[in-house]
Protein backbone atom coordinates (compact mmCIF):
# COMPACT_ATOMS: atom_id res chain seq x y z
CA UNK A 1 0.00 0.00 0.00
CA UNK A 2 3.12 2.50 0.52
CA UNK A 3 3.71 2.59 -2.94
CA UNK A 4 0.62 2.69 -4.10
CA UNK A 5 0.26 5.47 -2.04
CA UNK A 6 2.92 7.04 -3.05
CA UNK A 7 2.30 6.89 -6.79
CA UNK A 8 -0.42 8.39 -6.35
CA UNK A 9 0.90 11.27 -4.44
CA UNK A 10 3.52 11.77 -6.88
CA UNK A 11 1.02 11.78 -9.87
CA UNK A 12 -1.52 14.63 -7.86
CA UNK A 13 2.21 16.68 -7.07
CA UNK A 14 2.40 16.60 -10.41
CA UNK A 15 -0.86 17.11 -11.62
CA UNK A 16 -1.34 20.24 -9.56
CA UNK A 17 1.94 21.77 -10.50
CA UNK A 18 1.09 21.48 -13.94
CA UNK A 19 -2.51 23.35 -13.01
CA UNK A 20 0.09 25.76 -11.27
CA UNK A 21 1.89 26.62 -14.32
CA UNK A 22 -0.88 26.09 -16.95
CA UNK A 23 -4.16 28.05 -15.64
CA UNK A 24 -6.03 28.58 -19.04
CA UNK A 25 -5.17 25.67 -20.14
CA UNK A 26 -6.64 23.94 -16.76
CA UNK A 27 -9.33 26.47 -17.11
CA UNK A 28 -10.50 25.51 -20.21
CA UNK A 29 -10.45 21.66 -19.33
CA UNK A 30 -11.63 22.28 -15.82
CA UNK A 31 -14.22 19.73 -16.45
CA UNK A 32 -12.56 17.08 -17.52
CA UNK A 33 -9.43 17.62 -15.45
CA UNK A 34 -11.49 18.02 -12.51
CA UNK A 35 -14.17 14.83 -13.45
CA UNK A 36 -10.81 12.80 -13.41
CA UNK A 37 -9.37 13.80 -10.67
CA UNK A 38 -11.97 13.73 -8.40
CA UNK A 39 -13.25 10.53 -9.63
CA UNK A 40 -10.30 8.87 -9.05
CA UNK A 41 -9.71 10.42 -5.60
CA UNK A 42 -13.15 9.66 -5.07
CA UNK A 43 -12.57 6.11 -6.13
CA UNK A 44 -9.48 5.19 -4.21
CA UNK A 45 -10.86 6.35 -0.93
CA UNK A 46 -13.92 4.21 -1.43
CA UNK A 47 -11.48 1.44 -2.47
CA UNK A 48 -9.23 2.09 -0.09
CA UNK A 49 -11.97 2.62 2.78
CA UNK A 50 -13.20 -1.04 2.18
CA UNK A 51 -9.66 -3.02 1.47
CA UNK A 52 -8.88 -1.57 5.31
CA UNK A 53 -12.13 -1.59 6.87
CA UNK A 54 -10.69 1.51 8.78
CA UNK A 55 -13.26 4.38 7.34
CA UNK A 56 -14.82 7.03 9.39
CA UNK A 57 -18.56 8.28 8.07
CA UNK A 58 -16.57 12.15 7.07
CA UNK A 59 -14.19 10.46 4.94
CA UNK A 60 -16.60 7.76 3.18
CA UNK A 61 -18.87 10.78 2.56
CA UNK A 62 -16.12 12.98 1.25
CA UNK A 63 -14.95 9.94 -0.98
CA UNK A 64 -18.67 9.62 -2.43
CA UNK A 65 -18.48 13.34 -2.88
CA UNK A 66 -15.68 13.07 -4.86
CA UNK A 67 -16.96 10.53 -7.15
CA UNK A 68 -20.07 11.79 -7.69
CA UNK A 69 -18.29 15.11 -8.83
CA UNK A 70 -16.25 13.26 -10.86
CA UNK A 71 -18.49 11.39 -12.65
CA UNK A 72 -20.93 14.35 -13.31
CA UNK A 73 -17.89 16.64 -14.93
CA UNK A 74 -16.85 13.37 -17.15
CA UNK A 75 -20.81 12.99 -18.43
CA UNK A 76 -21.17 16.63 -18.52
CA UNK A 77 -18.51 18.62 -18.69
CA UNK A 78 -19.87 21.23 -21.16
CA UNK A 79 -22.60 22.53 -19.10
CA UNK A 80 -24.48 25.31 -18.98
CA UNK A 81 -23.81 27.91 -16.85
CA UNK A 82 -26.26 27.28 -13.68
CA UNK A 83 -24.63 23.71 -13.82
CA UNK A 84 -21.07 25.34 -14.25
CA UNK A 85 -21.89 27.44 -11.00
CA UNK A 86 -23.38 24.23 -9.04
CA UNK A 87 -20.00 22.27 -9.23
CA UNK A 88 -18.10 25.17 -8.38
CA UNK A 89 -19.98 25.45 -4.84
CA UNK A 90 -19.79 21.84 -4.58
CA UNK A 91 -16.33 21.71 -5.15
CA UNK A 92 -16.02 24.59 -2.34
CA UNK A 93 -17.61 22.11 -0.39
CA UNK A 94 -15.66 19.36 -1.07
CA UNK A 95 -12.48 21.16 -0.18
CA UNK A 96 -14.17 22.50 2.82
CA UNK A 97 -14.71 19.04 4.13
CA UNK A 98 -11.56 17.23 2.33
CA UNK A 99 -9.36 19.85 4.69
CA UNK A 100 -11.65 19.51 8.02
CA UNK A 101 -11.04 15.20 7.62
CA UNK A 102 -7.55 16.31 6.60
CA UNK A 103 -7.32 18.21 9.61
CA UNK A 104 -8.99 15.31 11.56
CA UNK A 105 -6.13 12.31 10.20
CA UNK A 106 -3.73 13.95 10.93
CA UNK A 107 -4.69 14.70 14.72
CA UNK A 108 -5.37 11.28 15.07
CA UNK A 109 -2.32 10.07 13.03
CA UNK A 110 -0.09 12.03 15.57
CA UNK A 111 0.84 9.45 17.42
CA UNK A 112 1.71 7.10 14.88
CA UNK A 113 3.08 9.46 11.80
CA UNK A 114 6.51 11.86 12.52
CA UNK A 115 5.28 13.97 9.74
CA UNK A 116 1.80 14.76 11.08
CA UNK A 117 1.32 18.62 11.17
CA UNK A 118 2.11 18.19 7.59
CA UNK A 119 -1.53 16.81 7.06
CA UNK A 120 -3.10 19.45 9.33
CA UNK A 121 -1.35 22.15 7.53
CA UNK A 122 -2.70 20.62 4.12
CA UNK A 123 -6.14 20.24 5.88
CA UNK A 124 -6.22 24.18 6.89
CA UNK A 125 -4.86 24.74 3.68
CA UNK A 126 -8.02 22.83 1.69
CA UNK A 127 -10.19 24.87 4.18
CA UNK A 128 -8.71 28.09 3.24
CA UNK A 129 -9.40 27.48 -0.55
CA UNK A 130 -12.85 26.15 0.42
CA UNK A 131 -13.61 28.71 1.96
CA UNK A 132 -12.27 31.35 -1.54
CA UNK A 133 -14.24 29.29 -3.33
CA UNK A 134 -17.64 30.04 -1.22
CA UNK A 135 -16.75 33.78 -0.88
CA UNK A 136 -15.37 34.89 -4.32
CA UNK A 137 -17.09 32.34 -7.28
CA UNK A 138 -16.52 34.42 -10.50
CA UNK A 139 -12.59 34.86 -9.13
CA UNK A 140 -13.29 30.97 -8.64
CA UNK A 141 -13.95 30.39 -12.29
CA UNK A 142 -10.78 32.31 -13.31
CA UNK A 143 -8.52 31.01 -10.38
CA UNK A 144 -9.67 27.93 -10.86
CA UNK A 145 -5.71 25.95 -12.32
CA UNK A 146 -3.86 27.78 -9.83
CA UNK A 147 -6.11 26.89 -6.63
CA UNK A 148 -7.10 23.55 -8.13
CA UNK A 149 -3.23 22.79 -8.30
CA UNK A 150 -2.55 24.21 -4.48
CA UNK A 151 -4.70 21.89 -3.32
CA UNK A 152 -3.67 18.37 -5.12
CA UNK A 153 -0.25 19.50 -4.61
CA UNK A 154 -0.68 19.42 -0.94
CA UNK A 155 -2.53 16.14 -1.52
CA UNK A 156 -0.11 14.69 -2.93
CA UNK A 157 2.67 16.18 -0.02
CA UNK A 158 -0.01 14.67 2.73
CA UNK A 159 -0.54 11.26 0.91
CA UNK A 160 3.84 11.26 0.23
CA UNK A 161 4.07 11.86 4.36
CA UNK A 162 1.70 9.28 5.12
CA UNK A 163 3.17 6.73 2.60
CA UNK A 164 6.67 6.97 4.03
CA UNK A 165 6.75 8.56 7.61
CA UNK A 166 4.26 6.13 8.92
CA UNK A 167 5.87 4.34 12.17
CA UNK A 168 6.19 0.75 11.94
CA UNK A 169 5.59 0.19 8.04
CA UNK A 170 8.05 -0.53 6.14
CA UNK A 171 8.07 -0.03 2.09
CA UNK A 172 6.35 -2.59 0.28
Amino acid sequence: MVIFSAIIGVLMMIGGIFCIFSPIITLFSTGYFIGILFFVFGLVGILRAVSTRTVTALGIITDAMAFFVGICAIVRPGTTRVIDRFLIYLVAFWFLIQGICSIIVAIQKKAVVKGWYWGLIAGILGCIVGFFFLLHPVLTAIATGVLIGISFLQAGIQTLTFAFFHKGDSAE
